[in-house]
């Protein structure tokens, strides 16, 4: 059960992790100042974990639900060339994921310059 749930929802809980990763480590950087300078490396793995993501949606199996010939023929197609029309959700994920890595790569960068002490 908990493995169909981590299937189904792969690539919401990478996106999670990661944006949940760099806000505690930004809060964890203001708050208890050290040398460590957690915030620019979380901003790493925010890139990687956006990546990881966009490469599991390209990856996905896509199941046929059509139920005329036109659709039936658009998937055939899809399967004999690889290309499958892109959904919204598809859209949507990989907008957040070229977000997600902008911002990791300028965390990454240059947060140790909004948390320097």
């Amino acid at each position: 059960m908990l493995n169909s749930f981590i299937k189904q929802h792969y690539i919401k809980i990478l996106f999670i992790i990661g944006w949940v990763v760099l806000l505690i480590s930004l809060w964890a950087d203001l708050i208890v100042p050290n040398s460590y300078l957690w915030f620019p490396r979380s901003g790493a793995v925010l890139c990687m974990l956006s990546i990881a993501a966009e490469f599991r949606l390209s990856r996905m199996e896509r199941n046929y639900s059509g139920n005329d010939l036109r659709e039936a023929l658009k998937y055939h197609e899809a399967l004999s060339t690889g290309v499958y029309p892109e959904t919204t959700y598809d859209k949507t994920v990989k907008l957040f994921a070229h977000i997600s890595v902008a911002v990791g790569t300028l965390v990454w960068a240059y947060g140790d310059l909004l948390v320097k002490s």
